[in-house]
Formats: C-alpha cells, structure tokens, sequence
C-alpha cells in the first residue's frame, strides 16, 4: 500500500511527499507493518536517469540500454520506456558500471556522491522542473512495537516528541536541500546535463499509464479499495504542496 508513491510522475518535492506519506500511513499504510513502530515515513527527492555512453533526451533514447533500477516501479516504468532494467544492490553499482555491465542508472543527486557514481557517467538527464518525478522511493524508520511499549512513560514522551509527523517533513527536506550539492559534483566533474522538457514527459506519462492500473489490481487483490488509495496519496501531496 505505501508502494503508490513509488508510482511514476507522483512527486515533485521530498518534503511534500514524506508529510503526505506520514499521513497516508497513519491511515491505510500502517496495516502493512504488523509488530513496529514507525517512526518516521519519508522519500527521496526527485530521481533522474544517469548515463554512460550517450545522453537520454527522448524516450527512444532508452531503447537498448540496460539501467539499474532501485524498485520493483522503476523496474516496471524503465520497461515501459523501452529499456532493460536490472535490479542490483547499490553497492554493487560502482563495479557494474566500470565494467560495462549496465549502461546507466536510476538515482536522486544526493547519493551520488558518496558512490563517487558521477566519474562513471558522462550525461545526466533530469526532468522539467516543472513537472512531477520520474520516480521516488519511500524509507521507513521504525522500532520494535513491543519494545515501545515495554519502555517507561518518560522515554516513550521523549520518541514521540522526535518522531512522527515532524520527523518525516524534516528527513523529506533533508533530501530536497541536499539536491543541489550533489548535483554540483556531477557539474564540476564535467558531465553533461540535459533537461527533458514537459512535451516528451508527456508522452512518458503515456507509454507508463498501466502502472497505476496495474497497482490498484495488485491492492484490490488484497481487498483494499486501490483507486481510493491512489486518489488519497495524490490529494495528501497536493495538500502539502500548497502550503
């Protein structure tokens, strides 16, 4: 059920996501995580594509090209778009791409930097910053339930008190900020940046639109109203983008 912001073209800020994701969990996502307690919902800023070879301007571009992909969604979109998706862990991301094995990647600007992942790349290609992510992906930071409650009124004050709600918006902003540095490297080591504008997004959004259909068939057949789950993710989001 927390998967639905994981679905492409959902996001457009962390920390608009994380507080509508906080929300969201609180209601419906919570029945997913019998036996924990969350602590803080939250999801990356906005993902981009990352290439070796040559840059992607247009979905043609994708044709061909095997890209790692973080989440069973950015496996299912990459496939949409006409490219080969591989699943692996992101340590491994490093020596997959010094040794040819994929052609390029899924990932936001903060993380990077700490694989050094801009040295392996040549052309990054975001979205219009205008428009809604190709992908994020949702964290959860949680503690064991029992644990929780076996914990005298003190100490359970002070979790609650740094936790939850304020929690998540902190960690969702903690993304946002973090962008632009990351992106920098990426600059100052030379590579090509290209913006894919609205128009062709467009026809991403197209190519991509069985993903939502295919998640609510995948909650419904756990008897969760699905359409209802995508609509209330898509309102909590609106909702703390305009204030």
């Amino acid at each position: 059920m927390m998967e639905v912001f994981e679905l492409p073209f959902m996001s457009h800020s962390a920390e608009a996501t994380s507080r509508a994701a906080w929300d969201y969990y609180t209601q419906y996502g919570f029945k997913e995580f019998p036996g924990i307690k969350a602590l803080a919902i939250n999801v990356h800023d906005n993902g981009y594509i990352h290439t070796v070879a040559r840059p992607v301007r247009v979905m043609a571009d994708l044709k061909g090209l095997k890209i790692r992909a973080p989440t069973r969604q950015t496996n299912k979109l990459l496939a949409a778009l006409g490219a080969t998706p591989v699943a692996m862990p992101l340590a491994a991301l490093g020596d997959a791409l010094s040794k040819g094995m994929i052609d390029g990647y899924m990932l936001p600007w903060e993380v990077i930097p700490s694989l050094k992942a801009q040295e392996f790349t040549k052309f990054e290609s975001e979205t219009d910053p205008n428009s809604r992510a190709l992908y994020t992906a949702v964290f959860i930071l949680a503690m064991n339930q029992a644990k929780y409650d076996s914990l005298p009124l003190d100490l359970k004050k002070v979790i609650d008190a740094n936790s939850g709600a304020a929690l998540s918006r902190m960690a969702g902003n903690v993304w946002d900020v973090s962008a632009p540095p990351g992106r920098k490297i990426a600059a100052d080591h030379g590579n090509r940046f290209f913006t894919i504008p609205a128009s062709e997004l467009d026809n991403w959004q197209k190519a991509t639109a069985r993903l939502p259909e295919d998640w609510i068939k995948d909650v419904a057949a756990t008897g969760e109203d699905g359409k209802m789950l995508l609509q209330a993710a898509k309102d909590l989001i609106r909702k703390y983008e305009s204030n």
